[in-house]
């Protein structure tokens, strides 16, 4: 699959400052507490050495959102902040294929709304409440 086009220019229109990083490597503790923290609005994860390297997500805030896009070469594991919840159950991870990306906006100070995009199959939809909807 082709890697995802990621803009080296993106502004946080909320406060007018670049949050984007690009040229990030997931760890390969493969763990939430030793995954790579997340800083950044947009963040362009370009080296994933093994299959679920992981990174982690900013803690949820209420509306905040963050983008992951996976431009490695294998499937990137993506933790939640500690306690906070994708979907699948507190601290449970959530994976991105290589030329991937997903959205992740906090509902509330704990849960967490995913948008995985799968071009092969629709977009994958992680809810705070656990549900999984795959659209096509």
């Amino acid at each position: 699959m082709a890697n995802v086009t990621v803009s080296t220019k993106v502004d946080n229109f909320m406060t007018g400052t670049s949050q984007f990083a690009t040229g990030l490597t997931a760890s390969t503790t493969q763990t939430q507490g030793g995954g790579l923290a997340l800083t950044n609005v947009i963040n362009d994860v370009t080296t994933v050495a093994n299959a679920n390297d992981a990174v982690v997500l900013p803690t949820a805030a209420a509306d905040n959102r963050t983008t992951v896009f996976n431009n490695g070469a294998n499937v990137l594991q993506v933790f939640p902040a500690s306690g906070d919840n994708l979907g699948n159950g507190a601290n449970a991870s959530t994976t991105i294929d290589p030329g991937e990306f997903g959205v992740f906006t906090a509902k509330d100070s704990t849960n967490l709304i995913g948008v995985i995009s799968t071009p092969s199959n629709g977009v994958t939809l992680h809810t705070g409440s656990g549900t999984l909807t795959r659209a096509q």
